[in-house]
């Protein structure tokens, strides 16, 4: 979602809002749900605007259950698939 700029005064509010939600949504949807594998929460300031999300790595057959919970709190999901091969771990050489 866009935000403010940097020289905004409402920017370090965003900050520790970013800092409180993701410990939250960390204790609620991975640890005491275990819906999620990861999650984030951020707030990125530029000089002339900035960005706040959240993002989360999910399995599969887990996704829409996320994405159900989310839509009820949010104004919307994106899904982002990896090809599968792509992303396995390889061995230090």
């Amino acid at each position: 979602m866009r935000t403010v700029g940097e020289a905004h005064p409402d920017h370090w509010p965003l900050e520790v809002l970013a800092e409180v939600m993701e410990e939250d949504l960390l204790k609620d949807i991975r640890y005491r749900r275990g819906l999620v594998y990861d999650l984030s929460a951020l707030s990125n300031h530029f000089s002339d605007a900035g960005y706040f999300g959240i993002f989360t790595q999910v399995a599969s057959q887990k996704r829409a259950k996320c994405s159900k919970r989310s839509s009820t709190t949010s104004s919307g999901c994106g899904v982002v698939k990896f090809p599968p091969n792509k992303w396995r771990m390889r061995k230090p050489r």
